[in-house]
């Protein structure tokens, strides 16, 4: 892809994957118009739930709308993430 976008489709909903070489992550996210989407993959469906918990955290508590630190950031997490 590198730089470039392309349209997949998955369960019958079309994706435009783009690569942001302006943003430094450690794992891929999702965004659509209204959420947020954090992944996390591994056989092991325990670690990639904590990966994905582990990502929204990150998130959370680095983002500069609301100050949140990370217990406060895992609060949010457990009330609210699918």
């Amino acid at each position: 892809m590198h730089g470039q976008s392309q349209r997949l489709r998955a369960i019958g909903a079309p994706l435009q994957l783009i690569v942001r070489k302006d943003m430094k992550l450690d794992w891929p996210r999702a965004e659509t118009k209204t959420d947020w989407i954090f992944i996390g993959f591994d056989e092991d469906l325990n670690k990639a739930m904590v990966s994905a918990v582990r990502e929204t955290v990150d998130f959370l508590s680095s983002q500069k709308m609301v100050s949140l630190d990370r217990y406060e950031a895992y609060s949010i997490t457990s009330m609210v993430a699918d």
